[in-house]
């Protein structure tokens, strides 16, 4: 029997990427009559390893939260995400699981006040 090193190297080195998108009308509640003014479009990272348990559910709760922080910290002034898409991105490599979070949005500040009606 051949063991054949290129063939053994491929299965062994193989990796399996799944990934999936969510649109999201904003990052937490607003407040009623508050004024949102939009400042510009940021993106946030999370990523999570875990090895030889597979992920149940994707991204949960706390990797939603760190990836609409460190888009909220790049711009001065946000309070808020607003019309954001978040992609969930899992790959798997041998027994070790890897989750990658990312959100794409408008950050904005949100300012509570009287409402400037037309």
């Amino acid at each position: 029997m051949k063991i054949y090193p290129i063939g053994v190297a491929s299965i062994l080195l193989s990796a399996c990427t799944t990934v999936s998108y969510d649109l999201h009308p904003k990052s937490h509640y607003d407040y009623p009559n508050s004024n949102i003014k939009p400042l510009g479009e940021v993106v946030g990272k999370a990523d999570r390893q875990i090895s030889f348990i597979p992920p149940m559910r994707g991204a949960n709760g706390e990797m939603e939260r760190q990836a609409i922080e460190d888009a909220l910290k790049t711009k001065s002034g946000a309070d808020i995400l607003i019309n954001y898409i978040a992609e969930t991105k899992a790959t798997t490599f041998l027994y070790i699981y890897i989750l990658d979070y990312t959100v794409h949005g408008t950050a904005a500040s949100m300012s509570i006040d009287k409402q400037k009606l037309k």
